[in-house]
């Protein structure tokens, strides 16, 4: 299971998933150990404010969405997960 596939494998926030996608590609740091969820590695201003990094992310996460990788709550769209009946399509 990739990175993003289990950090998103619960509903996960929208702010949250978008930090979780950058780390797994390798553009910012990955979480430490004993680091609460919403510590976006110092840098949550990345995720709650308009930037190119942050912007980047949400654009990815909707087109995830539409691959169907990604799949938001029924009842709250700032939650996300990882579709667990997703199939890449080298598969």
């Amino acid at each position: 299971m990739s990175y993003l596939a289990e950090q998103l494998s619960d509903w996960t926030d929208i702010d949250v998933a978008a930090w979780h996608l950058a780390v797994s590609l390798g553009l910012m740091q990955p979480p430490q150990p004993d680091a609460p969820a919403f510590a976006f590695g110092g840098r949550k201003d990345l995720f709650w404010t308009s930037n190119p990094l942050g912007d980047l992310m949400f654009r990815l996460l909707g087109d995830l969405q539409t691959l169907g990788a990604v799949e938001e709550h029924p009842k709250d769209d700032h939650l996300l997960r990882w579709n667990p009946v997703y199939q890449s399509p080298d598969r």
